[in-house]
């Protein structure tokens, strides 16, 4: 049906926007180089990094990063893991990171490394 192929589209446009929004809200105070990445859960454990940029101009890194929160957080289930942060304390921890971050979210590790 054409319509869910032209509602797939927008969602994921409209999707990349806010996130392009979000990674300039809070400048760099010097260009960086960074790479923006995920880990996440295995069947049985940890497995290797999900998802993995070569370093990247920090507002593009960061754009990264918040475009694997969008995927990544979507999930049924809550994972709370001591130290785990919220979905809204992620995308903070996103949107404001000036350098390298990294965090966990809903059984997810996600970072900005150098």
């Amino acid at each position: 049906n054409a319509s869910d192929v032209w509602n797939g589209m927008w969602d994921q446009r409209a999707h990349e926007a806010v996130a392009r929004h979000l990674a300039q809200r809070v400048p760099f105070p010097a260009p960086v180089q960074l790479s923006a990445g995920w880990i996440g859960r295995g069947p049985t454990d940890y497995c290797p990094p999900g998802g993995s940029t070569i370093p990247l101009d920090g507002p593009e890194a960061k754009y990264h990063l918040i475009r694997y929160l969008q995927g990544k957080t979507r999930f049924d289930e809550i994972v709370t893991e001591p130290g785990s942060v919220s979905e809204e304390e992620a995308y903070q921890l996103a949107i404001t990171a000036t350098g390298p971050v990294r965090f966990d979210c809903r059984g997810v590790t996600f970072y900005l490394s150098e």
